[in-house]
């Protein structure tokens, strides 16, 4: 190499370090910049990138309909990108790095986390107590609202029956023949509307950001947006199939029984709710599990559900606070309007439909209007109301529901007799009272001085709420706040 080619090398090295020293770095970092705090007079949220990873409850029962889709006869529930949302994907593959899951699926412990063992007291099986608790999913609204029921001015004396028709899809196919399907079919399609139309808006606020991004050459703001984008085209596919499904009517070999049973649930608030159904609807409902749907292709979408979560997760702090302002404030946005949507898609599917999401086949509640001792409100739901909803074969006493006395023993032979007569369709009759009341007076001839006033109570009763009957069958009835029809299952 000559003298003046190493010269004229060495000049470009020089000029080329030369500008370098003077160029700044990407996103106006200086090279010489010290650590120091920033100021700005530009708007800025930064504080508010902690929305993003919040823990919030209402974002795991969300995720759960997500993966179990229960209502996919009726609505196609969505993933909305509300607050907290992307810390369940996060949490779900902590579950698979840390635990081991060849029994117990981390996408399965995560959905159980939203289900509730209801402490019951039972004749399922024929037996008393067998089974101590039964299941119920946050997905299954109608069940939970049937024990969130408004308390009467006798909270405690509250009785509401839970009828499960005659086992499963039998039941489901007759439902369906007698119902109003014009009605039916009308009310779903506008459940669906909104549910589509609320799901298109959520798409379009993600890409809306994503393209106000660019636009703005806010390449912070692209990562964010560009993230919860593949995220919202994962959970999509997700919402598409069913990666957490019961085996309430695939694996359990149950024999049919149609023997009428009971499971009675004791409101911390006060008030019983009872649950009537067939054997074995009921013991299907005690047996009920939940697995997660291994398939290659349940697979896939979990898996890019929740690495496409993960980047979202992370983007959501590390970008939010280094964004626009302005595109800081489309992203709160579309964190609301998510928190928000998913509020309005669970008011719509227990407004648009008169039935709710349940494994168990079609039921109905109802109502007992309560009384001011508790021996009346169950004289009123055992003889006093319709015979599809009638509790007069259970036994209280058996159960502890009632003390083992004398009185109350004879309360139960004489309401038992009553109900037999509805059950063989006779018409209510005088005879039918009287004899009744000389089963009554035959078992508590001789009580004790304090049982006295609750034996005459009960015999005023019972005569009372069968001559109602015998004038018209509903006069013990109050007008249900929810009636529930429908099932998901299919």
């Amino acid at each position: 190499m000559s003298y003046h080619s190493a010269f004229r090398s060495l000049l470009v090295l020089t000029a080329c370090l030369s500008c370098l020293a003077n160029a700044t770095l990407p996103f106006g970092v200086e090279p010489n910049a010290a650590v120091t705090v920033k100021h700005t007079d530009a708007v800025s949220f930064d504080p508010l990138a902690v929305l993003a990873i919040l823990w919030n409850p209402r974002a795991s029962v969300s995720t759960s309909r997500l993966y179990a889709q229960p209502c996919r006869d009726r609505f196609r529930w969505p993933h909305l990108m509300q607050i907290g949302a992307i810390t369940v994907p996060v949490s779900v593959l902590v579950g698979h790095l840390t635990s081991n899951y060849r029994s117990v699926h981390p996408a399965l412990e995560m959905f159980m986390a939203s289900v509730d063992e209801l402490s019951v007291k039972s004749t399922i099986g024929n037996a008393v107590n067998l089974f101590r608790t039964l299941p119920v999913s946050s997905c299954e609204s109608g069940l939970i609202d049937s024990l969130s029921f408004r308390p009467s001015i006798y909270p405690g004396n509250d009785i509401v029956i839970v009828s499960l028709l005659a086992p499963g899809r039998g039941a489901l196919d007759a439902q369906t023949a007698t119902g109003s399907r014009p009605a039916r079919e009308l009310s779903q399609g506008l459940g669906r509307l909104v549910f589509r139309l609320v799901e298109l808006l959520m798409s379009l606020i993600v890409a809306f950001g994503l393209v106000f991004c660019v636009l703005w050459a806010d390449l912070w703001g692209i990562v964010l947006f560009g993230t919860y984008l593949l995220h919202w085209f994962a959970s999509v596919a997700v919402s598409f199939c069913r990666l957490i499904e019961p085996d309430t009517w695939t694996t359990l070999g149950i024999r049919a029984d149609e023997s009428i049973v009971y499971a009675v649930y004791g409101r911390p608030s006060g008030g019983l709710i009872v649950f009537r159904g067939t054997q074995e609807t009921m013991e299907r409902w005690a047996r009920t599990s939940w697995r997660f749907s291994d398939r290659p292709w349940s697979r896939l979408v979990h898996w890019s559900w929740i690495v496409t979560g993960l980047f979202a997760a992370l983007a959501s702090v590390a970008c939010m606070v280094n964004m626009n302002g302005y595109t800081q404030l489309v992203f709160l946005g579309m964190l609301l309007y998510g928190s928000a949507a998913e509020i309005l898609l669970t008011v719509v599917d227990r407004t648009f439909e008169s039935g709710s999401n349940s494994v168990l086949g079609p039921y109905s509640a109802l109502e007992v209007e309560s009384g001011d001792k508790k021996y009346k409100s169950i004289i009123r739901a055992s003889i006093g109301i319709a015979a599809d909803y009638q509790l007069g074969s259970l036994s209280w006493i058996s159960l502890g529901l009632l003390p083992d006395r004398d009185v109350f023993q004879a309360l139960e032979a004489a309401v038992k007799f009553l109900h037999s007569v509805d059950a063989t369709g006779n018409m209510p009759s005088e005879a039918h009272l009287n004899e009744s009341l000389s089963i009554y007076d035959q078992r508590c001839s001789e009580v004790s001085q304090e049982d006295r006033d609750t034996r005459d109570g009960i015999r005023q009763e019972i005569q009372s709420v069968w001559r109602q009957r015998i004038v018209g069958p509903q006069a013990a009835v109050r007008e249900p706040e929810h009636i529930s029809v429908e099932i998901a299952e299919k």
